[in-house]
This record gives structure tokens, sequence and C-alpha cells, in this order.
């Protein structure tokens, strides 16, 4: 066929069109130059990401007459050691055949296929064969397949290659290359391209295609790539054909089967408005064109998370983590300021519990419909941090509680006659437990009437007492204390110096504030 996918069509022919892999290109261009390559290098990054056509094109480097490789001879000395030409021509016929995969030197082996040791053993025997160029380059694909057995005939040929070999493994799994093989190779990680990137290398396909695409479709194609720029390119490639160089957000939902996306708008809005009534019309029509419930509620977690992200005041910088057009950026933005950034994770965490559970009913349609009829019908959340203290007068003593009940005052029982050594113990906040753990930390001649020898006793002060100690005649409770034990024989004298004390000392207070 003479039609040429995009993603092969739009594949890299040097190291500067690579898209996203500034190390790999800096470190293989260095390289280069300084004659410093390694024999055995292993590219490892996720799919879509480069690593074959960076192979190809280093292939291109060492072998093209109009790069740089060590048999080229400069036609002018004017040329400086930094000026030196390390990019292939892509028009002579050597760098055709290893674009069309021809090469006699360039020997593309597929790891899933030829996987054994037979095949080792064949690679093994053509090495020693000299090439038509400079350099016999071997390009093993998806080398993780390979099993343990061709991985073991292959490490004496990785120790000691011939000086005219040199060998490039692609994998997307580096965890299954056994450590010998490791540590015979130099290993280049290619990282997941950002959607940035992508949504600007699908734009410039279109530009370049004539095709007209709305911002917000392309974005849609990028977050459906994965960080794959193959993935991105097969996908624009599919809107192209089906929408004659014209195609929007609608048409993407349609063709990829994808949440619609004006109904998960509806939704975000309306729950962010509290309304029930119109997520059930939202869901009504999520059923009649048929839309997967668990994919509708994993569309709506991102959105949640993308709410978050914009109520940021950083927001306007983080260009990699929303992929989102300008227009939905400014439209959610505008829409987050409705809820507090509490409310809104309160509806990312009934989103996120219930996209756990959505897989493990039996009739999900049903899940989702309660599920969000629930989260429209969440409590607002008050901030704890927005309170405002509470302010205390000079002259106001704060209330105090003890064990969740309220205690009462001790100037309620300023005039009180009789007061009781259990009361006490309530007013003063600490349980009967711990006070008498306290008494029998004394000597039993000192244990008061709280411990459990001895029973609690009352006692009882006259008029005149009182009056004594309103009047100041006593220089100091324990004096008084003294004065007052007299007609007080029958208390133990600690106890009640203890319990006179605390009740002087209000009695004093609250005579001073009148």
């Amino acid at each position: 066929m003479s039609y040429q996918v995009l993603a092969r069509k739009w594949r890299p022919a040097v190291f500067k069109d690579l898209v996203g892999q500034d190390s790999v290109v800096r470190i293989l261009t260095n390289a280069l130059k300084n004659n410093r390559l390694h024999p055995v290098l292993i590219f490892a990054g996720p799919r879509g990401t480069g690593k074959t056509s960076t192979a190809r094109i280093l292939a291109k480097n060492l072998s093209c007459p109009e790069a740089y490789p060590r048999f080229k001879t400069l036609k002018s000395d004017k040329a400086s050691q930094s000026e030196k030409n390390i990019n292939p021509c892509n028009k002579c016929k050597i760098c055709q055949d290893i674009d069309n995969s021809r090469s006699l030197d360039v020997l593309e082996i597929d790891g899933a296929s030829n996987n054994g040791v037979e095949a080792v053993r064949q690679l093994k025997d053509t090495i020693t064969y000299l090439p038509t160029g400079p350099y016999k380059i071997y390009i093993i694909d998806e080398v993780h397949m390979l099993s343990v057995n061709a991985f073991n005939a292959l490490l004496k040929t990785l120790e000691e290659p011939p000086s005219h070999a040199l060998f490039i493994m692609a994998t997307t799994e580096m965890r299954k290359i056994p450590a010998t093989v490791l540590s015979r190779a130099q290993i280049l990680q290619f990282h997941q391209i950002t959607d940035h990137l992508i949504y600007e290398q699908l734009k410039k396909i279109c530009e370049q295609e004539k095709t007209k695409a709305d911002s917000s479709a392309l974005w849609m194609l990028v977050r459906e790539s994965q960080g794959s720029l193959r993935d991105a390119q097969g996908l624009l490639d599919q809107m192209i054909t089906f929408c004659h160089n014209k195609f929007e957000v609608q048409d993407v939902s349609d063709i990829l089967g994808l949440t619609d996306r004006s109904l998960l708008m509806q939704t975000v809005k309306n729950l962010l408005e509290k309304n029930p009534d119109q997520i059930l019309k939202v869901l009504d029509q999520l059923q009649t064109k048929g839309g997967d419930p668990s994919l509708f509620l994993q569309s709506l977690i991102k959105e949640m998370r993308n709410l978050l992200l914009l109520k940021r005041p950083t927001a306007d910088s983080l260009k990699n983590l929303i992929p989102l057009s300008e227009q939905e950026k400014t439209r959610l933005k505008e829409w987050s300021k409705a809820l507090s950034s509490e409310d809104l994770h309160l509806l990312l965490d009934m989103a996120l519990k219930g996209s756990w559970e959505i897989n493990r009913v039996q009739d999900s349609k049903v899940f989702l419909e309660m599920l969000l009829l629930k989260m429209s019908e969440a409590p607002y959340i008050e901030s704890l941090f927005e309170k405002k203290p509470i302010q205390v007068e000079e002259n106001e003593e704060p209330e105090t509680r003890s064990s969740g009940e309220a205690r009462n005052s001790v100037k309620d029982i300023k005039d009180t006659d009789v007061v009781d050594l259990k009361s006490r113990q309530a007013l003063s906040g600490v349980p009967d437990q711990v006070r008498n753990d306290e008494d029998q930390s004394l000597p039993p001649r000192r244990r008061g009437v709280r411990n459990s020898e001895s029973p609690s006793r009352a006692f009882s002060l006259s008029q005149s007492d009182k009056d004594q100690v309103r009047k100041g005649e006593a220089q100091n409770n324990k004096n008084v204390a003294s004065h007052l034990l007299k007609n007080h024989k029958d208390i133990q004298e600690h106890v009640f110096i203890q319990e006179l004390q605390s009740l002087f000392k209000a009695d004093i207070l609250d005579s001073k504030d009148r």
C-alpha cells in the first residue's frame, strides 16, 4: 500500500526531532563527538517514547557518509571540533536502507519471536563477518522476551564484542533482564512524554496535514495516549480518516467510545451547585446513550482532581499536571469558587470509594445513580482555620469542664455551710481513683478521709468562723485552721487544712470581687 500512517510518516529522523528525551539525546551526542560510545546499549522506557527510532538514528549517524563517523574526513579545515556534523543526511542509499530495514549492516531482531538459544547462536555466527561500512549494528527489540538460556548464551559476546559490533537492546520491562546482562551494558532511560509536549506535536501535525481540530478534542486524544506519542499519532490518524480533516470533541467521544464530555461537565457543575434533580436528568441521558458507568465515574474523578488543582494559587504554572485546554481551565476555575477545598476533597473521597466498589456490585448503573445523589446532597464543611478564637474578658474567668460535664462554679457554694468531700472531688476535676492513688502514696497516718480505710466525713463552719476569715483577722489559712480546729477536733488536721484552704481562698476572692 502507498499510504503511510502518521506514526511512520512523522517518525524522528534526527536527534533534534526526538520529543521529550533531552537527556538521552545529550548522552548520545556527546558520546559520538568524543568517541566514547559504549558497545552495548539498553534503551528502557514505556511504549511509544522513541526507543526504536533513537536506535535507527544512532545507526544512521554511525553509517551515513555525510554524518561524523570515524572514517569521514572533513572537507574544510575551517570546521572546528564543536561544529562537526553528527546528523545523517537521510537522503543517501545507506540512510534509506536503514529506514526501510534493508541494510545489511543494521540488523533488527524481534526478541519475542527469536527468543531461543538457536537464534543467539546464529547471531554469534554472523557477528564475526566484517560489515560493508564501519559498524555492524544489532537492534534487538523487546529484548526482555529472550529466554534465560538465550541471555546466558549471549553473555560472552556482550562482555567482549568485536570492535566493529554495536548492540542496541530496547525493552519496556527492564526488570525482566538478568543482572548479568545489565552489568555489561550502558542503560539509557526513556521517560514518559508529558501531555503538553504531545499536544504541541499533535497540533504541529494537524497544521502540516491541513486538518482543523478543536483544542479540547486534541487534549482528549492526549489524555487517552497516556504519555505515548505513537498512540496519540495513531488516534489522530483515526480521527482524520473518519472526519475528513475536521473534528471536534463530540466526534472524538463517538469514535473512541469515550465518556460524553458535555454530560461529564454538566455532572460536575450540578455537583458543585448541589442540584440532585439535574443530575438525574444527566444520568437519564447517559443511560440513553449507553455510557459505561465505571468509565463515567473514572472520568468524573479526574475532573474533581482538576478542580482541586485549579483552586490552588499556583494553578496557572501547572501545565503538565492539568491536561486541559485553556478554555476548559478557565471554566473549571470559575466553577471551583462555588465550593471550598474541604468540600471538593469530600466529593473526591466519595468518588474514589465509589470507584473501588462499582466493579463489585451487581448493577453498576444503580450504584452510580445513588452515589451521585449522595454526593449532590453532601453537607457543607466548615473550615476550622476560618473560625475566630473566643475572646475572654479580663475580669472573666473561662468556664472549665471535666469529663464532659459542666462543673459548678465555686462561687455558687460560697455561702454553703456544709460541704461534702465528694463534691470537692467533682469540683477539682480529678477522678476519685486518681485522688485515692495519690493518698496511697502518703504514710498511713497522713492518709485522709479519701482513703478506703477512712470513709469521707463532712464538717460545718459557723457564721462567726466565716466572718472571721472575711474580716482578715488571721494572717494565713493555716493560722485560721489552727484557730478554728479547736471547735472541730473530730476531724484530722491535714484534711481540715486542705479543705479550708480551698474554701477560704474562694471566699476571700469573692469578697474582693464584691
